[in-house]
């Protein structure tokens, strides 16, 4: 699973028409670089996160960061010193939009910030990654951006899990139904390369849920994904 560190999965433009445009097509983002306050981000010693983090999402995300990072075969490859940002701006995907489009491409800032203009700003992110069975969709929130001495850049994440079990999405609303992965838990965080975000999600809380809302094509593109 992706919570317990698989790798990422970049998957290419000629296989587009397999999963509809939604899913498939990725690619690297294109220049991407921190934006405002920059922080020295320092796992071990538990520095580089925001204060206003919960103290026990901070720590779990700096344990995910050490395991991630230790031993002969890390998950985690990046080369130290590590700068933090709160934003990020980078190139995206329109995959609403057919190869070749001019307005394909679209620059976007994804932000992990408790309030920006006045208005909470935690993005959301839906994140391909390699498991045993193929790539899947899966998605997460935005906690922190990341820069290693050789300009590659990561996002930390906290997982979203789905709450349908045996089906993809919830059998009363057809939406996929999240929660956010327990807050203490190491397994509910990831520091991954941006290559691995597809685009931005929109969730939104209904009762004790959150629903994903995505276009027909992005559903169908998950059905197929993650349907085994």
């Amino acid at each position: 699973m992706h919570i317990a560190g698989e790798k990422t999965t970049t998957i290419h433009e000629n296989k587009e028409q397999e999963f509809e445009g939604a899913l498939v097509g990725h690619q690297l983002p294109l220049q991407p670089a921190l934006v405002g306050q920059k922080r020295r981000f320092h796992a071990q010693q538990r520095q580089g996160l925001p204060k206003w983090l919960p103290n026990a999402s901070r720590y779990a995300l700096f344990r995910s960061a050490v395991v991630a990072s230790s031993g002969n075969n890390p998950v985690l490859r990046w080369q130290p010193p590590i700068t933090s940002a709160q934003s990020l701006k980078l190139t995206l995907l329109n995959r609403q939009h057919l190869q070749g489009a001019p307005d394909r491409l679209v620059k976007v800032t994804l932000r992990a910030k408790k309030t920006h203009c006045g208005r909470p700003a935690l993005h959301d992110v839906r994140v391909a990654v390699n498991e045993d069975t193929g790539p899947k969709v899966h998605f997460a929130r935005c906690l922190s951006f990341m820069r290693d001495a050789e300009a590659r850049h990561y996002v930390a994440l906290r997982w979203y899990l789905q709450t349908t079990e045996g089906s993809v999405a919830d059998r009363n609303t057809g939406l996929v139904r999240l929660k956010l992965a327990p807050e203490h838990l190491t397994r509910s965080y990831s520091v991954m390369p941006i290559e691995c975000i597809l685009n931005g999600a929109c969730i939104l809380p209904c009762g004790s849920f959150l629903y994903v809302v995505q276009s027909p094509r992005e559903e169908a593109a998950y059905r197929n994904a993650n349907t085994d």
